[in-house]
Order: C-alpha cells, then structure tokens, then sequence
C-alpha cells in the first residue's frame, strides 16, 4: 500500500475511491498516511464485508485516529452504478473480477473526468482515451515476487 500510494502521490485535490473495498482496510490506511487527501470511499456489494469496514471505520473515530474534517466512507452497493463522478483515483484489487465487470467498469470510466487516474491488479480492456501508462509488480503480502499493477489516466 504504501509502495502503490507513493506511485500515486495524492494532493488536497484527489478523491480516493477503492472499487469492492472489502472490510475497508485500504481506504482506512490512505485516509490515515494521506493527510492532504480531500475524501476516501469504499465500495463493497458484499454486505457482511461492509458491515465489517463500518464497525472499524467508527472504531477509529471513537478512538480519535480518524480526521473528521475530512471524508472517509463505506458505501454498501454496486461498483458499477454507484455515484463515483468525483473520483480523482480509483484502486481496484480486481483480482477475481470476471471479464463482463471489467469490461462495465472500464466502459463507466469514460464517462468521468479526463485526468482520473485508475490502479488496477487485473488489466482494463481496451478504450479509446483509457491510456495504460505504467505496467508494474508491486509487492503484495501474498506474492514475493509481488503482483503486476496496472495504471491508467483518463484522457
């Protein structure tokens, strides 16, 4: 995580969205090592996953690890139809998402803003003005050798 954020370098401007967030502990970490970020959002379909990143989200808040001034959120729903207009970054692990998801997601990415910028671990079929810039292992706890990423930019 910090490899791949240090890769993305977020601003005061970015807006952070991981597509099927699980139990939110990405989100989390950009929203604790990424002071400057302006928002972070989690998208997960899967509701006891999402149930679990809520409970940690208010955890941290409780315990004052959480900066309110700025938005962390989980939203239980479908990565595909969800209000993701702001995004400035989005993470998808992706690892098992089947082709016909990859292929709504990457057709949905075209009707953002140009400038956005996409991290996946599987790659995005092919769009015009969804350009891949980079191709890249990044270390993962479950690889040594870690696993290939893939990054785009919405022109």
């Amino acid at each position: 995580m910090r490899t791949l954020l240090g890769k993305l370098k977020p601003t005061a401007e970015d807006v952070f969205y991981d597509l099927g967030s699980g139990v939110g502990k990405f989100p989390i970490y950009v929203h604790l090592v990424c002071p400057d970020i302006k928002k972070v959002v989690g998208i997960e379909a899967a509701a006891s996953r999402h149930h679990e990143a809520k409970q940690a989200l208010a955890r941290l808040i409780r315990e004052g690890a959480i900066d309110t001034s700025r938005e962390v959120t989980f939203v239980h729903g479908d990565i595909v139809k969800e209000d993701i207009s702001d995004a400035t970054i989005i993470f998808i692990c992706a690892t098992c998402f089947p082709e016909p998801l990859m292929q709504a997601l990457a057709d949905r990415f075209l009707t953002l803003k140009p400038g956005l910028r996409i991290v996946t671990l599987k790659a995005l079929p092919e769009r015009p003005r969804l350009k891949m810039t980079k191709k890249a292992p990044l270390p993962t706890s479950w690889s040594q050798e870690g696993s290939m990423m893939y990054f785009y930019e919405l022109l």
